[in-house]
């Protein structure tokens, strides 16, 4: 019913007319805009207070999430003076790709390379996001070899020696024998289970039925060597194990502009300023003003930044270093950043061949499309890349002796690789052609990934480690958050950089607020 210029009043008619009032949510809307042109001359004005090298916030680290953080905080604040440090040439971090032909049907990944979107939702939006396009690569590898102790056989028709199941079935024995002997810990998350968390996966496979023989067997069959390690605990891989299987065939992606591309454009989005070969060395307590001052080391020569907030997104070493020369950061919290996780090296070499003028490649010829190929010989994954390069990853121990033997000779370690490759294949390559040598490219990463250590309570150290609390709702008290895949729940996966950086931003965002 529209409203009348003249009002009833309970005493009759008013002799004056009276000014319609204006609608609830035209107030409402002007009262928002208010607000924002409030800020953002108050983040002006802040600006303007500001010298040269003072930031409202310091990002540390140009991987996945310092360039994500930067990107979130614009939606916000689109005046905040942001700076983005990178001790290398290059934005990117750990996600690496290559193109050394200009014609590449995907992508070399030397870093990062994967996403399943069904199961990290929040990675593929950021990719599509970015303009960047998601291609869905097969998994499925129960036609490939696994190649042990010198015998070939069908993954698919593989059996472990002792207790003759599949690597499938043999885990899920030694499952529900576990969650039959604990019924209680069945209803909770893998991660906050205290056996899980208490064991190492082999520790945790012999207490639960499995014979050594068929443990070592297991971890070859899988071609990592990320979860063998008996200081890692088991509840990581009960939390992860799927990724790393062939069950979300459907599910694999690859970014077609390469995963390097997705941290160069949000970095871009952001508006923020980068600053390229800024080594930050140190990081002093907040002064009377709340600027915490970081030493920095750009193109060589030495320069004090000034912030406000400081968010470090890198791997556990650097940040380890960073943090024991950063008063700011003490006791616990330095302790967890220093020995709550395990670093596992990852070593990846590409050899690439020439494409046949009439036929296929030779291990597609040989009917080796896509997934993988794994062994007990140092190459360990073999994997059907795409129609041109055949990737060689290695992990743990193995990474560490690809890294030796191609920093002492690389032609001759290439040779070495594809030696084991035509060892596994066997028949398969008997008239396989050299890799064109010239366009072998590899990368060692002593940082590769992480993975949390026994006995520690992986849901408290996260947010310890991450703003300084117990809990997302315990408000930050430190000036320095941590953010990066390798103190999440998802370690070694880019969802694990941005499930930190949300709850870093959390915290950053409430600063920020108040101080506008």
């Amino acid at each position: 019913m529209q409203r009348h210029a003249y009002e009833q009043t309970a005493r009759g008619r008013s002799s004056a007319p009276v000014e319609p009032r204006p609608r609830a949510g035209l107030l409402s809307r002007l009262s928002v805009l208010r607000k924002r042109v409030s800020k953002r001359r108050a983040a002006r004005k802040a600006q303007s207070l500001l010298g040269e090298n003072d930031y409202e916030v310091v990002i540390v680290g140009g991987g996945f999430s310092g360039a994500y953080c930067a990107y979130e905080l614009r939606k916000e604040f689109p005046e905040l003076k942001v700076v983005i440090l990178e001790g290398d040439n290059d934005l990117g971090g750990r996600l690496f790709s290559d193109d050394n032909d200009d014609n590449p049907y995907n992508m070399d990944e030397l870093g990062g390379m994967r996403i399943f979107p069904s199961v990290q939702p929040r990675v593929a939006e950021m990719v599509t996001e970015m303009g960047c396009d998601l291609v869905p690569v097969k998994l499925e590898d129960s036609s490939n070899l696994f190649y042990y102790e010198g015998k070939r056989v069908r993954k698919g028709d593989f059996r472990l020696t002792d207790c003759g199941l599949t690597p499938k079935d043999f885990l899920q024995r030694c499952y529900d024998a576990y969650e039959e002997a604990m019924p209680e810990d069945a209803a909770r998350p893998p991660l906050e289970r205290e056996e899980l968390c208490m064991l190492s996966l082999p520790a945790f496979l012999e207490k639960y039925g499995a014979s050594r023989a068929d443990i070592k067997e297991f971890f070859s069959y899988s071609g990592y060597d990320i979860f063998s390690d008996e200081s890692v605990a088991a509840s990581v891989f009960v939390q992860e194990g799927i990724l790393y299987g062939p069950e979300l065939d459907e599910d694999q992606h690859y970014v077609r502009e390469g995963f390097e591309e997705v941290v160069k454009r949000m970095a871009k989005a952001s508006e923020a300023e980068v600053r390229l070969n800024a080594k930050v060395s140190a990081i002093a307590e907040p002064d009377a003003e709340g600027f915490s001052a970081l030493s920095v080391r750009e193109n060589g020569a030495p320069v004090t930044l000034r912030a406000k907030r400081v968010i470090i997104g890198l791997p556990q070493d650097a940040a380890m270093k960073l943090a024991k020369r950063s008063p700011a950061l003490t006791g616990e919290r330095l302790d967890l950043i220093c020995n709550a996780v395990k670093l596992i090296p990852l070593f990846k070499v590409f050899l690439e061949f020439d494409l046949p003028d009439s036929s296929d490649v030779w291990w597609r010829e040989a009917g080796f499309k896509y997934g993988k190929s794994t062994t007990d010989l140092e190459v360990r994954q073999i994997h059907y890349y795409d129609r041109e390069d055949l990737l060689c990853y290695a992990s743990g121990k193995y990474a560490e002796y690809w890294d030796r033997e191609f920093r002492a000779n690389w032609r001759n370690a290439a040779h070495e690789v594809y030696d084991q490759i035509k060892d596994m294949h066997g028949e398969h390559a008997a008239k396989a052609p050299e890799p064109i040598w010239d366009n072998t490219i590899f990368r060692f990463w002593n940082n590769g990934s992480h993975k949390w250590r026994k006995g520690v309570e992986i849901g408290a150290a996260l947010h310890t480690i991450c703003h300084g609390g117990t809990s997302a709702m315990e408000p930050s008290q430190s000036p320095i958050l941590l953010v990066g895949d390798a103190f999440s729940t998802q370690q070694g996966w880019v969802a694990g950089a941005i499930e930190t950086s949300d709850l870093a931003l959390v915290h950053v965002k409430a600063g920020l607020r108040v101080m506008q």
